[in-house]
């Protein structure tokens, strides 16, 4: 007796991960479920990573090493907050981090999320080494972590976490979030799209810089434009500023600095006994300007 055509067929309510599909797999028409479909998906697609910096390669700050025994929140490698906790950027492009708790409290590594996503999402991570007790999110919501691929499914998230035990320690190759309830491939991102990105929330000014001067002092700063917000900014050391009939050296803790929403640093000062002109600033060694954007709650 012939069998249904497609069209014949009752239309199905919905997909549960038990439904069945028909597959060939060269030796025959076989039955696969949902469940092992999405899987095989999972496998060789991969959603869009909602983190920034998810391999640890970008580091402005360019430390290599940040050591913050303390339980305020303290910015480590690019949008990576370290509580109580030591973050080592490794050779081989991992990073190891290892609490510092002398207690039986927690040490963290985190990302705070720009937006709290409010919806299925699944973390998952890359683990090379652990030592004492870790989890993936926390201890209360989250997946204690081993070595090899760790994975845990969230219905809200404010910020993508690793608690660490007093004594833990974690050697972490990449951690990846996505929307949905399947872990799928982890692909590393472009490192200069990466850096492009993360300036948005923290970026270090020590090149050439131009501007003007009346009784006061502007200088033209194309990364305020790129920031995600107008960040604080924290100037260290020293510049010169040249102009036509001369140059002047100034000293950052001399006076006070403000930003303009016209992607201006305003120097509430100038050269004495020169008209308004044009000039250049030029950074003395290991001087800077920082601007911080990140989140920090």
């Amino acid at each position: 007796m012939a069998g249904k055509q497609v069209t014949e067929l009752d239309a199905l309510p919905t997909f549960t991960d038990t439904s069945l599909l028909p597959v060939h797999n060269g030796a025959g028409l076989k039955k696969g479920t949902l469940s092992q479909l999405m899987d095989y998906i999972a496998e060789r697609f991969s959603n869009p990573n909602l983190l920034l910096n998810s391999n640890f390669k970008v580091d402005q700050r360019g430390r290599g090493t940040y050591t913050n025994n303390t339980t305020k929140p303290t910015y480590t490698l690019d949008r990576w907050i370290s509580i109580n906790t030591e973050v080592v950027y490794n050779i081989d492009g991992t990073a190891t981090i290892t609490s510092l708790a002398t207690t039986d409290t927690s040490s963290w590594f985190k990302q705070i999320l720009e937006h709290a996503i409010n919806d299925t999402c699944t973390l998952s991570c890359n683990i090379t080494a652990v030592t004492g007790n870790a989890y993936l999110y926390n201890q209360a919501n989250g997946k204690k972590i081993v070595k090899g691929l760790n994975t845990v499914t969230l219905s809200y998230l404010k910020e993508a976490s690793i608690e660490l035990k007093q004594g833990a320690s974690i050697t972490i190759e990449w951690i990846k979030l996505e929307k949905g309830s399947k872990a799928t491939a982890y692909v590393a991102p472009n490192y200069a799209d990466e850096l492009q990105r993360c300036m948005m929330y923290y970026n270090v000014v020590n090149t050439p810089l131009n501007g003007y001067f009346t009784t006061q002092m502007y200088i033209g700063c194309e990364a305020l434009e790129n920031m995600r917000t107008k960040p604080t900014i924290k100037c260290v050391g020293s510049f010169w500023a040249y102009y036509y009939s001369g140059n002047v050296k100034y000293k950052f803790s001399n006076f006070t600095i403000e930003l303009s929403k016209y992607s201006e640093i305003t120097v509430l000062s100038a050269p004495s006994g020169v008209s308004q002109q044009n000039m250049t600033v030029i950074f003395d060694k290991d001087s800077y300007i920082e601007l911080d954007a990140e989140v920090y709650a």
